[in-house]
């Protein structure tokens, strides 16, 4: 399924799917997917008259209905001193109420007469247990805004307009971390007359109150899109490294038929080119590979950044084990100790057989402080070692770090200083140049 071009002409498919989703998706969110709660009369909301007599004031509110059009008649009069006239609707029974957290904006459409500026002020009263009582209503938290009512009546008053009344909050001594804008369950809408307007006879016909919004917000359309595109990403990625590693496993298959090939025709060629660059006798790189790695690698200049460093090796005491032992065992030391070498350093680095019993390893993106810890390593790792005929094998290594702008042969030379303090020092140790 992975390989096969018909999962990847399916993956295109989906992604010009997915596309199209997306923008038919962002679009419908832009100019639909609306939701709707109306306060509108027919559907059982009931508005009741209320003023400010209760207070001590002498204004006269009272309420009638005109098909779907509540009319608020207002006597206003000054003898409170904040006068007003208003008609509330009840959302629900306290301590319940409805969550109009999901509303982006409330439509108001309405009709004014009367003396001094026409505004109206909308309540959103919420309960809330911490704050709020069920025998008390004025305990409700007042959420509020006013707006003048313009000639053509129909406004649209975004939500995040609306405030927590700070004279609510001062007459009811309300906590600080109570005094966030909450409309999360609204019990009863209050539209009120404005907070200036002047006495007389006041008239507001009210056609309609809507609070609108989205099924689902932005950021929350924003966020499945998201994920539906992450998921598709993933997949897609999942099946083009299933493709690839299954391409590669097919190469190496291919590649090993012509090896056998090459094997059944005694092809030796490739060996004879690779003995003019590695040493016949331990298999390490020998200079004339060094010089070829350095002139493909880095086209004769050696890098600063990352670090290069190089470990100078050299066996302590090899002629001893020449002398006692024979040359064979001592080949066969050189041998262990070269299998042993490439057995700790990374692909990345060089291991290349200096002359006799020396040898270099060149160390990419390795600082001296991490030479020596590979040094040490090595230097521990030959004790561990089982040599031939249980003979004690160890070595003197010389580490240094490339100066910028430091020639390859002056980057050697310390290499080798350093591996000469090693030897003088005792052997069998690191020194750092």
């Amino acid at each position: 399924m992975f390989t096969s071009a018909g999962a990847f002409s399916f993956l295109r498919y989906a992604s010009l799917l997915l596309i199209l989703l997306t923008i038919s998706l962002l679009t419908w969110h832009r100019y639909g997917m609306n939701k709707i709660y109306a306060l509108d009369p027919s559907r059982g909301f009931v508005y009741t008259a209320q003023d400010d007599r209760e207070q001590g004031g002498a204004s006269v509110a009272s309420v009638d209905r005109r098909g779907n059009t509540i009319v608020l008649h207002c006597q206003l009069s000054k003898q409170y001193q904040w006068p007003f006239c208003q008609t509330a609707v009840d959302l629900a029974k306290v301590p319940k109420g409805v969550d109009l957290t999901g509303y982006d904006t409330m439509e108001f459409d309405a009709s004014y007469t009367g003396p001094g500026p026409h505004s109206i002020r909308v309540y959103l009263r919420n309960f809330e247990s911490e704050i709020s009582t069920v025998t008390a209503e004025d305990s409700l938290k007042v959420n509020e805004v006013e707006f003048t009512v313009p000639e053509q009546g129909a406004m649209t008053v975004p939500i995040k307009l609306f405030r927590v009344a700070s004279w609510w909050s001062g007459d009811h001594k309300i906590p600080l971390m109570h005094t966030d804008m909450r409309i999360d369950n609204v019990s009863k809408v209050e539209i009120s007359t404005g907070a200036y307007v002047e006495p007389g006879t006041h008239t507001i016909e009210i056609h309609s109150v809507r609070f609108k919004g989205k099924w689902i917000s932005q950021i929350q359309l924003i966020m499945v899109l998201i994920g539906a595109w992450v998921m598709f990403g993933v997949i897609w990625l999942i099946m083009t490294l299933q493709y690839f590693r299954t391409s590669f496993l097919a190469s190496r298959t291919r590649e090993a038929q012509l090896q056998s090939i090459n094997q059944a025709l005694k092809l030796e060629t490739k060996e004879l080119a690779g003995q003019a660059r590695t040493d016949p006798l331990t298999g390490a790189l020998n200079r004339e590979g060094l010089r070829e790695f350095l002139m493909n690698q880095w086209m004769g200049k050696i890098p600063t950044d990352p670090p290069l460093s190089v470990i100078f090796a050299d066996l302590d005491h090899f002629k001893l084990v020449n002398d006692q032992h024979g040359h064979a065992v001592g080949d066969d030391v050189l041998q262990q100790f070269t299998r042993l070498v490439q057995s700790e350093i990374r692909s990345q680095d060089r291991f290349v057989r200096w002359g006799g019993e020396e040898f270099l390893i060149l160390c990419q993106d390795t600082r001296d402080s991490q030479g020596r810890g590979l040094a040490e390593k090595l230097r521990m790792a030959l004790a561990r070692h089982a040599w031939p005929g249980g003979i004690a094998v160890s070595a003197s290594f010389g580490v240094t770090m490339h100066i910028s702008g430091e020639e390859f042969g002056d980057m050697l030379l310390r290499a080798d200083r350093a591996l000469y303090q090693a030897k003088a020092g005792g052997r069998n140790r690191v020194e750092v140049a």
